[in-house]
């Protein structure tokens, strides 16, 4: 049920974007939203994304809207932070050994569009990050409450990075650096080399 709220959301948002960005409707939600990856992964897969990518997309569609300054902030940044909330996960590699869900980069992003609508000036990015900043306090103690979990999430945010899977491409690169080392007769350096590794990758990547 919860996925599919996720995907009406996304239905709902879609098209709204595009017509703000010149691209057709119909081709947006063929695209991003009925087509088979969405529909396996996040659907029939059952996988929070759903949710990530629609308050996602929700948070900047009402950041787009004309609305009076302060609500369209608080509007657009409560949707985006519930994005970032539903999947946070630490940098490291993506795809398997940490690195940030759907919704990580979205406030950033949202806050850098409010600020050039602001007048696109140093104070104007500094406001905007104050307020998303406050608005992120409000809504991950609301959340971490309303749900009854606590913060007890706080200390899983590491779990990601301890997975070590071959198809994480900087996780791999440092299996392959240490076995390279044992067969030179270095020792075993496996966990190093790929700590060396993740770190050269989350440089890369931001």
């Amino acid at each position: 049920m919860l996925a599919l709220i996720g995907l009406a959301m996304i239905v709902w948002a879609l098209p709204r974007l595009a017509r703000r960005f010149g691209i057709s409707p119909v081709s947006a939600l063929w695209l991003g939203a009925a087509n088979p990856l969405v529909l396996f992964h996040l659907v029939v897969g059952v996988h929070n994304e759903a949710l990530a990518i629609a308050f996602m997309l929700v948070g900047f569609e009402l950041a787009l809207q004309r609305m009076p300054k302060v609500d369209r902030t608080v509007r657009s940044a409560v949707a985006t932070w519930r994005a970032a909330l539903v999947r946070r996960r630490r940098h490291g590699d993506h795809s398997g050994g940490g690195g940030e869900g759907a919704g990580g980069p979205c406030p950033r992003v949202l806050g850098v569009m409010i600020a050039r609508r602001l007048g696109g000036r140093w104070r104007h990015l500094f406001a905007t990050a104050a307020a998303l900043a406050a608005v992120f306090l409000v809504v991950m103690v609301a959340t971490a409450l309303g749900s009854g979990l606590g913060f007890g999430w706080v200390t899983t945010l590491n779990t990601a990075s301890s997975i070590k899977s071959w198809m994480a491409p900087m996780t791999s690169l440092g299996f392959g650096a240490g076995g390279l080392g044992i067969l030179l007769g270095l020792g075993n350096h496996i966990d190093a080399a790929i700590t060396v590794s993740r770190v050269v990758g989350a440089v890369l990547a931001h």
